[in-house]
């Protein structure tokens, strides 16, 4: 049975962003797969290491943690087959909304971030609706409450970081449709700010005028 690590990879390489040929992204699989493991040997993982140095950009492929963590938080018995492609179909949506594909470095590791803790909010809302049908103890029940609002806590933090971001480079705010809830993150020009700070100098100037002066 693969593991969401080894599913993850596929994912990647799959998408057709690597720049790979099939025989190449073979190979580049088979030599993760080699190394992925307790006890690899040196030739392998220098050889992984030299790819990567020549590819940079595969290092997504098989060591990008953001998607290893919505895999890993996506397997499991709660959720279908059906369900979770449509999940893993709307996060490539949400990342669209949120213009991941031109957004700088940092904001990509944001959003990125929101799109992780979105996904873990939802499961554990999920499970805490699970929680509620009779017959189920009141601890996990209670547990299962505390893990929604720590995860809520989490994923409007990362929502407010990438817009204080945003805004600290001269962006204005946008409204995001995230399943049921709608997150405001800065995007566009703040041209609000920039005629405040005009009439500011304005009338700073009309004030410094010497008397007479128009």
């Amino acid at each position: 049975m693969k593991t969401a690590n080894e599913n993850a990879i596929q994912v990647s390489l799959s998408e057709g962003k690597t720049g790979l040929n099939r025989t190449e992204i073979r190979k580049f699989d088979a030599l993760v797969r080699k190394t992925n493991v307790e006890h690899p040997k040196p030739e392998d993982v220098q050889a992984l290491r030299k790819t990567l140095t020549e590819m940079p950009s595969l290092w997504r492929a098989a060591g990008d943690l953001a998607n290893l963590s919505i895999k890993m938080a996506l397997e499991g018995t709660w959720l279908r087959s059906g369900m979770r492609i449509s999940v893993e179909t709307g996060i490539d949506d949400l990342k669209k909304d949120f213009g991941y594909k031109d957004a700088p470095a940092i904001e990509k590791l944001l959003i990125e971030q929101i799109i992780v803790c979105w996904v873990l909010l939802q499961k554990a809302q999920v499970l805490y609706a699970v929680a509620q049908q009779p017959g189920v103890a009141l601890p996990e029940a209670d547990y299962w409450e505390r893990r929604v609002s720590a995860a809520n806590t989490r994923f409007l933090r990362a929502s407010e970081t990438l817009a204080r971001v945003r805004k600290l480079s001269g962006l204005g705010v946008v409204q995001v449709n995230i399943g049921a809830q709608q997150v405001n993150v800065a995007q566009g020009s703040n041209r609000a700010d920039e005629e405040s700070e005009e009439q500011t100098e304005f009338i700073n100037a009309n004030r410094l005028a010497p008397s007479g002066e128009s």
